[in-house]
């Protein structure tokens, strides 16, 4: 399968172009060591440089790209809106009615404590949270598209200090402060995992809203089990929700309301540290 992929330095975009040799990555922001990949790049607000990166020979498109700065977004709304909503939409005004699109989207539509599945009203306590939810709304107008909501995926990083395994490596490298958010659990997914769901999606014929489901974890307990993957002590300071000066989500665990295959909960990204080895990041 061919994908014109949108978004390869987010974590599951890059998990993209390091399992599928056959994906086409486009940079929707400026990014040194995409460019040095050899990646396109587009200026997203373009819709004549979108339609330019939209013509070329592809089986599916595959939507990773969004500003998840949640402190970010909320300090630019408008902003933050035309990168998450109005640059999925050019993409999608841009492709031909009917092109298998396949946008990831984030459990930062939900925002308060619970088990939520498909039928569950989003319920985002962030600005982040709620251009996700206009996201997909504008993506499910269109014919032949689905939407993936995907927990907090743990890979490697295109420059090898973003995401929560390249960000603790860095920061204990470069003795920076660490501070964790013991107030708050997540269903946490391995990226290759999540590209490999993805793809069976993509390569069905099903459309709509589908959540990646995943065991949930504690972000105390997801960090020491990274440390201790990394092989470094264990130091970090704990804070609570109330203390951020952004929105943090609380317990949030993604469930589903189908039992076919495709709705198989992935295993949880902890498990696959015991079993993958160390990662290396090309960054």
């Amino acid at each position: 399968m061919k994908i014109l992929l949108f978004g390869p330095t987010s974590i599951v975009g890059y998990a993209f172009t390091r399992r599928v040799p056959e994906t086409i990555p486009i940079l929707s922001t400026p990014n040194r060591r995409g460019l040095a990949l050899g990646w396109d790049a587009v200026v997203p607000e373009s819709e004549d440089d979108v339609r330019r990166a939209c013509d070329r020979e592809f089986d599916v498109v595959v939507y990773a790209h969004a500003v998840c700065d949640v402190a970010m977004c909320e300090a630019r709304m408008d902003w933050s809106r035309e990168k998450n909503v109005q640059n999925v939409l050019r993409v999608l005004n841009a492709l031909p009615e009917g092109t298998r699109f396949v946008y990831l989207s984030s459990d930062h539509v939900f925002g308060h404590d619970g088990r939520y599945d498909e039928r569950s009203e989003p319920c985002p306590i962030s600005h982040y949270g709620r251009t996700r939810v206009e996201a997909e709304q504008r993506v499910l107008e269109h014919t032949n598209t689905a939407v993936l909501r995907v927990p907090l995926a743990i890979g490697p990083s295109v420059d090898g200090r973003t995401g929560h395994l390249d960000w603790m490596r860095y920061r204990f490298t470069k003795a920076l402060p660490i501070t964790i958010v013991e107030d708050e659990s997540r269903s946490v997914v391995w990226a290759d995992d999540v590209v490999d769901r993805t793809i069976a999606y993509a390569s069905s014929n099903l459309s709509g809203l589908r959540h990646l489901v995943a065991p949930g974890i504690s972000r105390p307990a997801l960090a020491d089990n990274i440390i201790r993957h990394l092989g470094l002590p264990i130091r970090y300071e704990l804070k609570r929700r109330r203390d951020q000066a952004a929105p943090h989500m609380g317990h949030v665990t993604l469930a589903s309301q189908y039992e076919d295959d495709l709705a198989t909960p992935l295993p949880s990204a902890v498990d696959r540290l015991d079993t993958m080895g160390e990662p290396v990041s090309d960054g």
